[in-house]
């Protein structure tokens, strides 16, 4: 049985429609297991890379960091300016100016 540790909010194409959906898993084949509906309590189905995309993070979310040298963290989304969004990091609770394209909103179970 697969233990659902939700990683980030991505939107998944299904049909031509856009669906809400949690990634919980991610494989060694490089498609994700993930659980469709706003609340990740959905149908679970495997994805490729290319049907989904990130649910770009407002102000005060929690984010992911899905890419560079941070890749993995988390945080909070404090503020906005333009493409770059400033977030404070979890662990080390650093800010940090990124850009906006490598957050994604984290899935809150």
């Amino acid at each position: 049985m697969l233990t659902k540790s939700f990683e980030a909010v991505f939107w998944f194409h299904l049909s031509n429609d856009l669906i809400e959906a949690d990634i919980f898993l991610f494989l060694q084949d490089g498609s994700y297991k993930v659980a469709l509906g706003s609340s990740g309590n959905g149908e679970t189905i495997t994805a490729l890379p290319n049907e989904m995309e990130a649910v770009v993070p407002r102000k005060s979310d929690k984010i992911k960091i899905m890419g560079g040298a941070l890749r993995g963290a988390t945080g909070k989304l404090i503020g906005v300016d333009g493409t770059d969004g400033i977030v404070k990091v979890d662990d080390t609770l650093d800010v940090k100016i990124l850009d906006l394209v490598i957050l994604a909103k984290l899935a809150q179970p």
